[in-house]
């Protein structure tokens, strides 16, 4: 027997400082944490052509950083405007690559997948190519 939920969700916690966001089905509460979601978007991206990975920005430097896989939630921010996400991926690309190809692929494979393993609604998911990987 499958039981398939359907979320009309009453989001009870904002998604500013706060790690996790609670909200009410038929079934009782849903508390999905912040970074799990940013897990689904770096393991997302990880799996696209032509990226090499995620990146880490120091803003104080202007130096930027490939993530290693254990740190894949690092390089994506998670915003929530009127109960929607609005997601950041900052990558590094292969030269070459179609940059406009590569964004508008990793958008709607985030996309698709946040909404379908969290059952939350994706806004907007931007792309910041941070850098592009020459090998010689």
């Amino acid at each position: 027997m499958r039981i398939t939920v359907k979320y009309n969700c009453l989001i009870n916690i904002f998604w500013g400082d706060i790690m996790s966001l609670d909200f009410q089905n038929q079934y009782g509460t849903v508390r999905i944490q912040k970074n799990i979601v940013a897990y689904i978007v770096g393991a997302t991206v990880s799996e696209c052509d032509n990226v090499v990975g995620l990146a880490a920005k120091n803003v104080k430097d202007d130096f930027v950083k490939l993530l290693k896989p254990d740190k894949l939630s690092k390089g994506v921010k998670i915003h929530v405007d009127d109960n929607v996400l609005n997601i950041d991926v900052h990558i590094i690309v292969d030269y070459g690559t179609k940059i406009t190809e590569a964004a508008n692929i990793i958008i709607g494979r985030v996309k698709y997948r946040v909404e379908e393993f969290t059952g939350l609604a994706v806004n907007k998911v931007s792309v910041f190519v941070e850098g592009i990987n020459i090998s010689l």
